[in-house]
């Protein structure tokens, strides 16, 4: 169990994605990650 590394998966519906994609383009920019925050916006476009 030491060596293990554990990762979440989410799925999102578009309806989902729709509405969570303003927090997750702030969060990406204000964490300095703006390919996460692009991502979000693409996918929700």
């Amino acid at each position: 169990m030491h060596f293990l590394k554990f990762q979440s998966v989410s799925r999102l519906t578009p309806e989902g994605l729709a509405e969570l994609a303003p927090a997750i383009e702030t969060i990406g920019k204000l964490e300095g990650f703006p390919a996460h925050a692009a991502g979000a916006t693409i996918r929700h476009s």
